[in-house]
């Protein structure tokens, strides 16, 4: 059997796959995935459980055919490919300690050490490992960093700086770098370390970070002139020779040993480099030189790569980097490697000599330039610089010819050029890897090389052996700054007969692409001519330290991977096998004793840094990790159908230059717009399904200005009116304001400025509106509705009509926004797909949870091709479960008619801060409680029993003759059970242990200048209605009671603090009563009157006497207490009412109060100017 398939149960007739999973730890997993909602029970059988995260793991590694067999009898052993069985995680990075309240903060450099505060006090929460814990013991310390050994690194109000946590890596004594001091520029780089430390950790960084740590550098200027004085460019060039040098110090153990004993890389060092290149913030600081040499580094990832290609290295070869940059290409090689790096600008040049010392020759110069070496290399690694030959000046003209054996090659490609110039000072058995501009800017046809790279290709083929061709998508080397679609080459000995360069070429759109590319390669090449012509005992052997899913078949020497043996095939069924052995060989991982739940947390990656087409800007966004391969394709097919880049579409489209659109547009906002205006041109509606925050108002305004340019109105359906502000604001901010014509369908509502609170668009008078209501067709100055969904909820539906009648005359663009809640089947889904249908345009979707159930699915079947949208896609999805719906969203994204981007979760960190300082007064009133609950249990059980009994002596008073009336189960008594009253109670219990602890925190956050915001499940409105009505448990007020509380309200009538006793006390009389209905469903309320049943619950009530007071109006008591702090507080809730306290004669009494009308754009505008400081 080959070395890179295996044997292995195949569940595929169940939809079912099973993969072996390595994590970290060494803990090797199998883990089922597809259709396992349907098997649950079988897989259960064979030891398999869930994950708290909904994974299918079987903890142990050994199975039989035989025990599977007895769950799935149609399971059978078949020859699967290695790679799509074995799964690798890489390590997750370390977390530093943290000082506490116990460790005195070190003495800072230069300084006299400062008295410091006693009072834990977390500085910044956002980069402390556990903020509840923590205590600088610096008074208004600020934060500044973290330095190269992961340490952070704080600054007092005397400029002394201090050093939290414990410190890592191989740095020699403390220095003043640590401390974010730089003394000379080539200590910029150590310095940027500790921006790779926070990457590492899983930190998203920005260009913002970048900003802000050149801001606190302290260098001998800055002291002096008190401005920052290390340019972001210069500090963007230490970051990229400080991901290199991270690569020297890799977090995972024994990975080192693979990169210096130049075996072929582990896929685990691969994985480091993806986590890495994706949390760095990305390149964008260029100047005229660097553009003017089209320095754009290579990728941490295809660096990787390219060395894992380039092959196991013998003892002292040679080897030239041509255009060396900051040296990444570098690493991975074996300690005796003769390494020439020329590089072209003396700075970069300098840094290299600073890092490499000895260990490599160094030179500044063109290559073009360069006499060849006296002996040839026997290796060559290179990413030279793309672009016409103009743009170096050592070239005169667009023009030249190399001469490759007998030929003489004319080429305008300076890449192309340096690739034949670096073959001729190679040794002839030797190997080279390169990167490649590909043929054009927009990844067309990257599969196949046309033009130049055809002609170039056709030469290779024809006088060296070309080894490898693999197309690179532009989104790999966006992060650097560039997008350009890119080739990867491995070329081989010199010599003729060699098979040709394929017409068509594998391409790697993504990162998994790259490596399983690579990985089947490595196998398929094996060594250079030049290592198997050696002394194989000169060879550093790859058996040892490679990853054996990696290495090849080619060296007698090398172990070869030991089968997994989670399967034991006939004819030896009886036989129990070894556990499963994945990678025996990969380096051994030290990581934290985890559970396995914490450990697949802990690597599944959910989120990939979105990656934006436009090139105005740079995205700050995350796509979630299965969507951003499909979403690549999708823009590759618009730029594609419009032969142009996104940002040319879509400003076309809506009339503005690139300045305009980029002063109207964020760079995600333009990918969305391209594509919807794509999808609608195909006929197909589009679903704007971006997380909350990233911006989906400023596409659906983008979409309305398209819409007014083809002289359509626009309708614009939302679920609550105060978001018709912010649809208008969003049509403001790209230059419409004056443009803007509405017509608000909902009566009473105006349109306000979100910014200011004043007023914009009044409400239309009743009379005018209802006689535009009345005209069949829209007037021309009108070219935007607006309409809540409450307004078409009714069938029939006046308006509803009216909105078909003018979207069918108009054409218009439906704007569905928070369109979840029009989906379902109700009369508003109804009328909205009536609407859809009236106007024959494709419509636009806007809503983060835009499907929340599959049968939602019935409003958007305009977003599928014409052929699917009859189908019960509902009931599929339903029956595919999870797994089916993911896919379909990935379909979705692949087709163009859906996009999501999400914020950043990396960094955001939830934390359960336990009330220790209430500890023991919270565990007393938990036990008091239970006693209570217990004995209400007790009684719950009672009177079902009476209820029983009582029913079945009713039942025998009703004659046979009196049959009838008794049908519909109608005779009979009722009562509430115990059990569903548990839950509430319980709820309550807990919120109202929480209420002190939330003042605490709030006046907490509020001194240290932060706004808390306090969300609650329960507003405790209900509660507070039957004080006031005396009444309980009724589904709603009747307008009565209403009435009763208004009138409460707005005479400050007072009633007794409410505490958890009233919630016990309500819940017990509500057990003590029972409904009975006569044989014609007629109901009477009685009470529960068995002298055993009173008695007990007698007892219960003077148990629920004597609980202590537990306040039960979070809202007034939070928003009260803080107020009393000299804080305002606002409050965005549904409540007509509000509670004061006031001091009477029997003590602390509530007073209710008619809550204050308060628009919620109102609120939010207060709370964002600062009238509020707290909601």
């Amino acid at each position: 059997m080959s070395a890179d398939r295996i044997p292995w149960i195949d569940l595929s007739d169940y939809g079912i796959n099973l993969h072996a999973l390595k994590l970290p730890s060494g803990r090797v997993v199998l883990v089922a995935a597809g259709d396992t909602g349907n098997h649950l029970n079988a897989l259960g059988a064979l030891g398999f459980r869930r994950t708290r995260q909904g994974h299918i793991v079987h903890p142990e590694t050994k199975l039989t055919l035989r025990a599977v067999r007895t769950q799935f009898p149609e399971a059978r052993v078949q020859d699967m490919a290695r790679a799509a069985v074995v799964r690798i995680t890489p390590a997750a990075p370390a977390t530093p300690s943290v000082t506490t309240a116990d460790s005195p903060p070190p003495t800072p450099v230069n300084a006299t050490s400062q008295p410091v505060s006693q009072t834990p006090r977390v500085e910044n929460p956002d980069h402390s490992s556990d903020a509840a814990a923590t205590d600088h013991h610096i008074h208004n310390a600020q934060w500044l960093g973290v330095n190269r050994r992961g340490q952070t690194v704080y600054q007092d109000g005397a400029d002394n700086r201090y050093l939290e946590g414990e410190p890592s890596g191989r740095f020699g004594p403390e220095s003043e770098v640590d401390y974010l001091r730089l003394r000379n520029l080539n200590q910029l780089p150590e310095l940027a370390l500790g921006l790779v430390c926070r990457a590492d950790r899983g930190e998203a960084l920005r260009v913002d970070d970048l900003r802000q740590l050149a801001a606190v550098i302290e260098t001998t200027e800055s002291v002096t002139s008190g401005a920052p004085t290390v340019s972001l460019h210069d500090l963007q060039e230490a970051l990229e020779v400080a991901a290199v040098k991270h690569l020297e110090q890799p977090h995972t153990a024994g990975i080192e040993r693979a990169w210096q004993a130049g075996a072929r890389m582990p896929e685990a060092v691969f994985r480091a480099a993806v986590h890495l290149i994706q949390h760095l913030p990305p390149a964008t600081q260029r100047t005229d030189q660097t553009l003017a040499l089209a320095q754009f580094s290579t990728p941490l990832p295809l660096a990787v790569a390219m060395r894992a290609l380039l092959g196991p290295i013998g003892t002292g070869r040679s080897l030239l980097e041509p255009t060396a940059g900051h040296g990444v290409l570098l690493h991975g090689l074996p300690p005796q490697t003769r390494i020439t790096a020329i590089e072209i600008d003396p700075r970069r040049a300098e840094r290299l000599a600073h890092h490499w010392g000895e260990r490599a020759h160094i030179i500044s110069a063109d290559i073009l330039n360069h006499p060849d070496p006296v002996e040839p290399y026997d290796y060559v690694i290179a990413n030279p610089p793309y672009g016409t030959l103009s743009q170096n000046s050592a070239i005169t003209g667009h023009r030249t010819t190399i001469r490759i054996g007998e030929v003489d090659f004319p080429t305008q490609r300076l890449d192309h050029l340096i690739l034949l110039r670096t073959l001729q000072q190679r040794h002839p058995q030797g190997r080279s890897v390169f990167l490649i501009g590909a043929d054009h800017p927009r990844n067309h046809d990257l599969d196949t090389p046309a033009g130049g790279s055809r002609y170039l290709f056709n030469l290779l083929g024809d006088h060296y052996h070309v080894e490898a061709v693999i197309g690179l998508h532009g989104d790999l080397y966006r992060q650097q700054g560039a997008g350009y679609p890119l080739r990867l080459v491995v070329i081989s000995e010199q010599g003729t007969g060699f098979p040709a360069v394929p017409e068509r070429t594998p391409v790697a759109r993504t990162w998994d692409d790259v490596w399983t590319q690579v990985k089947t390669l490595t196998r398929q090449i094996g060594p250079s001519v030049l290592e198997r012509a050696a002394d194989t005992a000169a060879i550093t052997s790859p058996a040892q330290t490679s990853d054996p899913a990696v290495a090849t078949g080619s060296d007698a020497n090398a172990t070869p991977l030991p089968e997994p043996t989670a399967v034991t095939t006939e004819p030896r069924p009886e036989a129990e096998p070894e556990s499963v052995s994945v990678l025996e060989s990969e380096p051994e991982v030290t990581a934290p004793d985890l559970s396995l739940e914490d450990e697949l947390d802990a690597v599944m990656v959910y989120q990939e840094p979105y990656i934006a087409r436009s090139q105005l800007a740079q995205a700050t966004t995350r796509v979630p990790a299965n969507m951003a391969s499909a979403l690549s394709r999708a823009l590759d097919r618009v730029e594609a159908d419009q032969d142009c880049t996104v940002d040319a579409f879509v400003g076309r489209e809506l009339g503005l230059d690139d300045a305009a659109l980029q002063a109207s547009f964020a760079p995600e906002q333009i990918d969305a717009l391209a594509l919807a205006f794509h999808a609608n041109d195909r006929g197909r509606s589009f679903i704007e399904a971006d997380e909350t925050g990233i911006g989906k108002g400023r596409v659906l305004a983008g979409a309305a200005l398209r819409a007014w340019r083809q002289g359509r109105p626009v309708i614009f359906l939302t679920e609550k009116a105060n978001l018709f502000s912010d649809f208008y604001r969003d049509l403001s901010h790209i230059g419409m304001r004056d443009d803007i014509h509405p017509l608000i369908v909902n009566a009473h509502v105006p349109i306000i400025d979100t910014e200011r609170g004043t007023v914009i668009v009044p409400s239309a008078r009743e009379q005018s509106r209802t006689q535009l209501l009345a005209q069949p067709q829209l007037p021309e100055d009108i070219n935007l509705v607006m309409a809540t969904y409450s307004q078409v909820c009714r069938n029939p539906s006046r308006k509803a009509d009216w909105l078909c009648a003018i979207a069918e005359h108009s054409g218009a663009l439906i704007i569905l926004d928070e369109s979840h809640n029009a989906t379902g089947e109700s009369n508003t889904a109804t009328n909205v797909q009536r609407i859809i249908q009236a106007s024959g345009q494709p419509a636009l979707f806007s809503s983060a949870t835009y499907a929340k159930r599959p049968d939602s699915l019935a409003l958007y079947s305009s977003v599928l091709p014409v052929m699917f949208r009859n189908d019960d896609l509902a009931g599929m999805l339903e029956s595919g479960g999870a797994p089916l719906q993911e896919v379909f969203s990935q379909m979705l994204a692949e087709d163009g008619v859906l996009i999501r981007r999400e914020h950043d979760l990396s960094n955001i960190t939830f934390k359960t801060l336990p009330d220790t300082a209430r500890a023991e007064r919270n565990r007393a009133m938990a036990d008091q409680l239970a006693s209570i609950l217990e004995k209400m249990a007790w009684l719950g059980g009672d009177i079902e029993v009476f209820i029983s009994e009582e029913n079945q002596r009713l039942n025998k008073q009703y004659d046979l003759d009196n049959e009838k009336e008794r049908q519909g189960n109608r005779a009979g008594l009722h009562s509430v059970h115990f059990g569903s009253r548990l839950y509430q109670l319980n709820n309550l219990f807990l919120l109202a242990l929480k209420i002190d602890q939330a003042i605490e925190f709030g006046a907490q956050e509020l001194a240290a200048g932060r706004k808390p915001v306090f969300v609650l499940e329960n507003t405790m409105e209900s509660l507070l209605k039957e004080v006031v009505t005396n009444r309980f448990e009724e589904p709603e007020a009747t307008a009565a009671e209403s009435a009763q509380v208004e009138d409460a309200g707005s005479s400050g009538q007072t009633y007794p603090m409410l505490t958890y006793r009233d919630a016990l006390r309500r819940v017990l009389s509500a057990m003590m009563t029972y409904t009975e209905r006569n044989g014609y469903g007629v109901p009477t309320t009685r009470f529960v009157v068995r002298d055993d049943l009173v008695s007990l619950s007698k007892s219960i009530q003077k148990d629920i006497d004597h609980f202590p007071d537990l306040p039960l109006s979070p809202l007034d008591t939070i928003r009260i207490a803080l107020q009393d702090r000299g804080y305002q507080i606002g409050e965005l809730s549904g409540r007509s009412f509000q509670l004061a306290w006031t001091e009477t004669a029997e003590g602390q009494q509530m007073r209710v109060l008619q809550k204050l009308a308060e628009n919620r754009n109102d609120v939010v505008y207060r709370f964002n100017t600062d009238v509020y400081q707290g909601c």
